[in-house]
């Protein structure tokens, strides 16, 4: 009999062995992902922050260059590397994409992106602040030297003034219903287009803008303004070729004598929806385009020009 017991009893420990091995191979059941976790995973994932680095003052911006993949940290920690910072050439997009135009290639992935992400960058800072995510300032995009393109097509709150004479490299800057009240661009040697232009949403036209300084951009050939017409100099912009001057509301009562536009022979495209205009001078060779357009009842030799709704005299410069 002991003979017998001591031959099972390695079998009972074979097979016991055997029993533990097999149910280890057998998967447990695991919860599905969510698909916020699953961005975290693939889009936010978070990384140190290369030396040297930039601070960010704003937490609003600090998010927009995260969702559009220019912060590559991946963290709202105030901060930025220079590497990053150096790479950003564009930032935001512009109002208007042509249809199947390269910029929509170009800015398809980028927004893909950004509508995954920005979410979830939103919902974490109020849960932690308790208060919205939003872009306070834009002074923090002096520290991109090599920026040539702003679009601030992104909600800010109200912003007393900005100032882009560091960012000496931008060509373009683009806004529309802007909480910004005065922009200088002194400085910006480069920049030929700024279009304040205003929302395509009627309803949220909330346009703060007074003043812009632009006597150094000698380069501007586009510009469409919706301010103060008071104080709006272009008498240094010699080059400009398009010109949008747009009524602002809560100045429509107001009587200017004359739009003097005698420094500016190169212009193409003429708007002006001002209805406090008595006069636009033209110089002598826009003029005789002018003249000569409307004797062949074409649009007076401009893409655009609609000076008439406030009566406005068209003369030429003496």
């Amino acid at each position: 009999m002991k003979k017998l017991i001591l031959f099972f009893i390695p079998i009972a420990v074979l097979a016991v062995v055997s029993c533990s091995e097999n149910s280890s191979t057998v998967p447990e059941p695991t919860e599905p992902i969510s698909r916020e976790d699953s961005i975290k995973i693939t889009l936010l994932k978070p990384s140190p922050t290369k030396e040297p680095y930039i601070l960010l003052e704003d937490a609003g911006l600090e998010a927009e260059l995260i969702a559009q993949g220019m912060d590559t940290d991946n963290q709202m920690n105030g901060k930025i590397s220079v590497e990053d910072a150096d790479r950003i050439e564009i930032l935001g997009k512009p109002v208007s994409l042509a249809v199947n135009s390269e910029e929509v290639k170009y800015y398809g992935p980028i927004y893909n992106r950004y509508f995954e992400v920005m979410p979830i960058l939103k919902k974490e800072y109020k849960e932690k602040t308790g208060t919205e995510l939003i872009v306070k300032k834009l002074s923090d995009v002096n520290a991109f030297k090599n920026l040539k393109k702003l679009y601030v097509v992104f909600p800010t709150e109200k912003i007393d003034s900005l100032n882009l004479s560091a960012n000496n490299r931008l060509e373009v800057f683009e806004t529309y219903d802007t909480r910004i009240k005065v922009v200088d661009f002194n400085g910006c040697e480069q920049i030929k287009k700024i279009n304040f232009t205003r929302s395509p949403h009627p309803l949220m036209n909330t346009n703060l803008l007074d003043k812009i300084y632009i006597s150094q951009c000698s380069k501007l050939e586009y510009l469409s303004y919706n301010g103060d017409t008071r104080i709006l100099d272009i008498s240094q912009n010699t080059n400009l070729k398009y010109l949008q001057i747009i009524n602002r509301g809560d100045l429509y009562q107001l009587e200017i004598e004359k739009l003097d536009l005698c420094n500016h022979p190169r212009l193409e495209s003429l708007f002006v929806s001002v209805q406090h205009y008595k006069s636009i001078n033209l110089s002598k060779d826009v003029y005789a385009i002018y003249e000569n357009s409307k004797q062949q009842n074409t649009p007076n030799g401009f893409s655009i020009l609609d000076a008439s709704t406030g009566g406005a005299e068209i003369n030429v410069c003496r």
